[in-house]
């Protein structure tokens, strides 16, 4: 018997792991003996999408990188011994289309434009009938409206428009970019060429509506560009402006943005009959880096943690932990940035549900959502996960703040967090919930891993100039703190242990890990393999 389990956490998800789990079921089909699930973070992020194949009375086995079918096939004949026959042109299509269709779907969900785009022209390129061709292509003429790239919308639409001569839709998508062109003398040429391609009397009433669309498309136009603080959007961004720089360590700092764009949504969506859903967010920024191998836009698009609460976010200022690597494409852009700079921060998205502490509480049982406390595993800048569960104890940064609200998070909580001797961060933060009186975010224990300090020469330290932070002053902060230990070493399944001896002696408790994805993945491993933790009990967040 064997058992193929395909991650469907985020970062395998956004790679398509979904119609990876869609080619496995296919390929095994009809087959005796093995099971196909689909299964949490296996914490190999960077790799997705991730396979696990577990044959009985053999060590499981992980597979990174599934992005073919043929590699999907491997999965299969390792865990059953069958081969399976991969000539079947037709089927080898609709499974390759399926995947590319997941992954858009994903990325278009997250408004991650760059990412839905990648491929899209070679596939079109590709695709040997006109009707299916004609429909990517207006897809991605719809993805490139969202990305503001108008000019290149107007091209492809007008590809699309050379096929499908009597579709309303793709008038009424030329007409929006025209719009957003304010292109007043081509919107009026394209009333009149619907005017004439609609002219028979049963197109009578898409005639009409469509003239009226372009009648209201050209009166917005002339209005927007009679607005001198009319720019270019990006869908589900906002412009922010950085207007200062902390250093925290000589690798990390905080970047500090303000925006007055009512556009940066929030994080606490409130009103109209909305229940209120507490939730730990993250925003996504846009490094402006041009050209780039993750698609075909000049910016990529990376995920940041808010250390700040989301009455900052609504009042226009967000704090954002980073840490600058020195080949991290996005963090050395950010790094060559000026303060006063704009950038593009994405409306706030969910990260965990509170309180549950779950990414997605549809494949777990209600047994295992609810916990009497919680352990936060917690590496590098992963330590920002703890700083937004600590704002949903506190009544006054919990959603809904009030002195009369309770919090929706009230367990005792523990961390541990694994750092660099010259790399710790938050130690300020650490002591406050360490010692907060009862009634605010409060740490019942904290543990700090240390390990040793990496040798590099200073020029190669992005702050190293610039912070007055010595190697051990954060831990003679932390050094009197009653509940908080400092340890000289990695962390270890004793340490894990005996912390979750002491949580558990409270009950059932929810373990949460984010970090590197070597310490994911590591942490992951010790927790089911050396503690007997059930894997839903546990959630991964890629670092």
């Amino acid at each position: 018997m064997s058992e193929i389990y395909v991650c469907q956490a985020g970062s395998c998800k956004a790679q398509g792991s979904e119609a990876v789990l869609l080619e496995i079921e296919e390929l095994t089909k009809g087959l005796v003996g093995c099971s196909v699930r689909a299964s949490g973070c296996v914490g190999a992020c960077s790799q997705a999408p991730n396979v696990i194949v577990a044959k009985r009375g053999a060590s499981e086995s992980l597979h990174t990188r599934l992005d073919t079918v043929e590699k999907s096939a491997e999965v299969v004949r390792e865990a059953t011994g069958h081969t399976p026959s991969l000539q079947d042109p037709v089927l080898l299509d609709r499974l390759a289309a399926a995947r590319s269709m997941r992954i858009r779907q994903v990325a278009r969900g997250e408004q991650k434009w760059n990412k839905a785009m990648a491929g899209m022209a070679q596939r079109i390129a590709n695709t040997s009938d006109e009707d299916d061709r004609a429909e990517l292509q207006f897809d991605l003429a719809e993805l490139c409206v969202s990305a503001g790239q108008y000019e290149e919308a107007l091209g492809h639409l007008a590809a699309v428009k050379s096929v499908a001569v009597y579709s309303p839709q793709v008038y009424l998508s030329v007409g929006k970019v025209l719009r957003l062109l304010h292109r007043f003398d081509e919107l009026d040429e394209l009333a009149e060429d619907v005017a004439w391609t609609f002219q028979e009397p049963r197109s009578a009433r898409i005639r009409e509506y469509i003239g009226n669309f372009l009648r209201e498309c050209k009166q917005d136009a002339i209005q927007s560009a009679a607005d001198p603080t009319h720019f270019r959007r990006i869908e589900g961004y906002a412009r922010w402006k950085l207007c200062g720089i902390v250093p925290v360590s000589p690798h990390t700092a905080i970047y500090h943005f303000t925006s007055s764009d009512l556009k940066r949504g929030t994080p606490y969506a409130r009103g109209r009959g909305r229940t209120m859903w507490h939730k730990t967010w993250h925003t996504t920024l846009l490094a402006e880096v041009g050209e780039n191998n993750e698609g075909p836009l000049p910016w990529i698009e990376r995920d940041y943690t808010p250390v700040s609460t989301w009455i900052d976010w609504e009042k226009g200022n967000v704090d954002i932990l980073i840490k600058i690597y020195p080949n991290g494409t996005a963090t050395s852009w950010l790094h060559k940035q000026p303060i006063g700079c704009h950038v593009w921060l994405s409306q706030p998205k969910k990260t965990m549900a509170v309180p549950s502490l779950t990414l997605n509480s549809s494949r777990i049982g209600n047994d295992k959502l609810a916990h009497q406390g919680v352990l936060l595993l917690v590496a590098g800048t992963g330590i920002v996960v703890a700083s937004q569960v600590m704002h949903h104890m506190d009544p006054n940064t919990c959603f809904g703040t009030s002195t009369n609200r309770t919090p929706p998070l009230r367990c005792p909580t523990t961390v541990i967090y694994a750092c660099r001797q010259d790399d710790v961060l938050m130690a300020g933060d650490l002591s406050k919930w360490c010692s907060s009186d009862i009634g605010h975010a409060k740490l019942q224990r904290c543990v700090l891993a240390i390990s040793s300090t990496q040798d590099q020469a200073s020029a190669e330290l992005p702050f190293q100039a610039t912070t007055s932070l010595g190697p051990t002053s954060e831990l003679r902060q932390l050094a009197s703190v009653p509940n908080l230990s400092i340890v000289e070493t990695r962390v270890t399944s004793e340490l894990i242990q005996h912390e979750l001896a002491l949580l558990h002696e409270l009950g059932q408790c929810r373990i949460v890990i984010s970090g590197p994805e070597s310490f994911n993945c590591a942490m992951k491993n010790m927790l089911i393999q050396e503690n007997g933790i059930v894997e839903d009990l546990i959630t991964v967040l890629s670092g």
